[in-house]
């Protein structure tokens, strides 16, 4: 089936669009738009490739593999970055691709990064030099809130916050290059581990049962998740948990549901769990009654 694109012209941005894309915001410095594709639709395997560099927030979770590389998670605990013209196909994780993705003009984002890399300009065509980095608790708030805010603020304000979001990404980006060592084989391990939290948030898995899947000892897997993941299995765990429920409270679900199905054991323990980490209960989130403490949001949860 031929992929339908729809072309933007936003001055110095060229946005290409698919059927399932929605554009949220644009201006001469950046664009917002959603991407919400179900597991069913054509689209949901291969949509085509990245017309603009892209930053991603998702909101659920699906197996991403850019052509050339390996698979990797894609989850509310990262945000995966895209070149211009990247191909990729998608694997089912969740029953639905959703995310939001941000564009910023290519002089803008040049400049934003030369001030991490001062060779970028050798390389204008491939900004982001990895497939994805970490997305810390505070960093993925801000975006939330930032995204819910879209249609009630003045363009200064949103231009101004996705491209403190843009440093925030880049910051996570290069300071994994300065801490990496190439390790395939241990990437890969840890990626499998992932996929299995990820793949059934519900449960919960012993450090022998990540071991066993990841084809690595317990111990082994201990240090090599903490290294590439920035946290613990556990924390990671949680994070993602509370990650999904912001996306799940924007419904009508009873909170106790939310709680039984993201794996926790009560309605109080989830609402003890999200009131540490985002500074509210989720009914004050649901309801707004409350303004947004990202400040006490850290980046551990």
């Amino acid at each position: 089936m031929p992929i339908v694109r729809r072309q933007y012209a936003v001055r110095m941005l060229t946005l290409n669009m698919t059927a399932v894309d929605a554009l949220r915001f644009s201006s001469d410095v950046a664009a917002v738009g959603s991407f919400r594709c179900p597991a069913l639709h054509p689209l949901f395997r291969d949509s085509g490739p990245i017309g603009n560099p892209l930053f991603v927030f998702p909101r659920s979770v699906v197996a991403i593999r850019h052509d050339g590389g390996k698979s990797f998670v894609s989850d509310p605990n990262i945000v995966p970055l895209y070149n211009r013209n990247q191909t990729y196909s998608r694997g089912k994780v969740s029953d639905v691709d959703a995310s939001d993705w941000y564009a910023v003009a290519d002089d803008v984002l040049l400049d934003a990064i030369a001030a991490y890399d001062p060779h970028i300009q050798d390389r204008p065509d491939r900004p982001f030099r990895l497939t994805h980095v970490r997305a810390d608790l505070a960093l993925y708030f801000e975006q939330r809130q930032l995204f819910e805010r879209i249609p009630h603020a003045e363009p200064l304000e949103i231009e101004e916050r996705i491209l403190a979001l843009l440093d925030g990404v880049l910051r996570q980006m290069y300071g994994r290059l300065r801490e990496e060592t190439p390790n395939r084989a241990l990437h890969e391990r840890v990626e499998a581990a992932r996929f299995t939290i990820a793949s059934d948030i519900s449960r919960t898995f012993t450090l022998r049962d990540l071991a066993k899947r990841a084809g690595y000892s317990p111990f082994a897997l201990c240090r090599a998740f903490h290294a590439i993941a920035g946290m613990t299995a556990t924390e990671y765990r949680q994070s993602l948990r509370l990650r999904l429920a912001l996306e799940r409270l924007r419904g009508r679900e009873e909170l106790t549901a939310i709680a039984l199905d993201l794996g926790y054991s009560s309605h109080s323990h989830f609402t003890m769990a999200f009131r540490r980490a985002f500074g509210m209960t989720p009914s004050a989130f649901r309801t707004k009654e409350k303004p947004c403490a990202v400040s006490r949001a850290s980046s551990r949860c």
